[in-house]
């Protein structure tokens, strides 16, 4: 599986609740998946950066973040997350 694989793919966590699409990806220096950027914001995020909130006060916010330690399982386009680990 390659990062590539995962853009575009909808997280539902194991209660049903859908989360979205992957828009992005957040690795370390090493190559190891941190977390998944999901939702509308995570789509401007990668399309426009993060900017800076004072220089832009159109900015959407942050894409929300998916701790990569939540996901159970990958299958057919879909991601599914534990909810509520800490």
């Amino acid at each position: 599986m390659t990062i590539s694989d995962l853009l575009g793919a909808t997280v539902v966590a194991t209660s049903g609740w859908t989360f979205g699409r992957v828009y992005d990806v957040r690795a370390d220096h090493d190559g190891q998946i941190i977390s998944l950027v999901v939702g509308r914001p995570g789509l401007a995020e990668r399309l426009f950066g993060r900017g800076d909130p004072k220089t832009s006060p159109r900015q959407l916010g942050h894409g929300f973040e998916i701790p990569w330690d939540r996901v159970v399982d990958i299958t057919n386009q879909t991601i599914t997350i534990e909810e509520g680990k800490q």
